[in-house]
């Protein structure tokens, strides 16, 4: 239990510090997504929302907002199974358009299916792997670190796809 209060505690103080960056012309700013999952799913989710709010924090495209967001990210209908020395991940990324005390209307989303080994090195696949804060390094079993990466960046890249006017290239 004292686990869970820490996670979410670290979600929260991280989603608190993340700041957007000022409106500039409207073609090269960055879109502001707020990352959203549902109370029940917040321990289950705590990795792979982390992973999100980081790739998003450290992309080009996109920045995560609290409030005043272009949209919000669901994070829904998660999955994890172990199969040998591999877990699977399934995942449903719903983009909604935002609003305030509900879930906002549907735009599209997307099923993921991610398989990794608990013991991959996450160095090189996980560009923000330094970001990831201490003591959630230091107190989650090592494929949830893993998880964090690997769900954050497939995450960003399948968002990149399903957002307007993006094309379906990630680069």
């Amino acid at each position: 239990m004292r686990r869970f209060f820490l996670l979410v505690g670290i979600l929260a103080g991280l989603s608190l510090t993340i700041t957007a960056p000022c409106r500039g012309e409207e073609s090269n700013r960055r879109v502001r997504l707020d990352v959203k999952t549902k109370f029940a799913d917040k321990t289950d989710l705590a990795a792979a929302k982390l992973g999100t709010i980081l790739a998003f924090k450290s992309s080009t495209w996109a920045t995560v907002a609290e409030y005043d967001e272009d949209y919000s990210v669901w994070l829904n209908e998660y999955d994890r199974r172990r199969r040998g020395n591999r877990y699977e991940v399934t995942l449903l990324i719903e983009l909604r358009f935002p609003a305030m005390f509900r879930s906002g209307d549907l735009y599209r989303n997307q099923k993921i299916k991610i398989s990794f080994r608990a013991d991959e090195a996450t160095h090189g696949a996980c560009f923000f792997e330094d970001s990831l804060p201490a003591c959630f390094v230091e107190m989650v079993p090592e494929e949830m670190v893993t998880e964090a990466c690997v769900v954050g960046n497939e995450v960003e890249k399948v968002l990149w796809s399903l957002l307007p006017n993006r094309g379906v290239s990630y680069y």
